[in-house]
């Protein structure tokens, strides 16, 4: 029972491996960095707004994507 609790845990990634995961959450941190360094006003806000979106939806649509594939196990 115990080894198949862990192949269960190991199929399901807490931490995604794939790389358009990682490239979208960096774009998302570097527009607020942009935002935060780099611009100022309504400018700044946009970007802002633009980079926390970006995050949360990545990090969001691959929690769904996860629940969508374990239900289909």
């Amino acid at each position: 029972m115990a080894t198949q609790q862990s192949s269960s845990i190991s199929e399901m990634a807490l931490v995604p491996k794939n790389r358009l995961f990682w490239i979208l959450v960096g774009i998302g941190v570097l527009f607020v960095i942009g935002g935060v360094i780099l611009s100022e006003g309504v400018l700044a806000g946009m970007f802002g707004v633009w980079g926390v979106s970006l995050v949360v939806g990545t990090i969001l649509g691959y929690g769904v994507l996860q629940w969508w594939s374990s239900g289909s196990n």
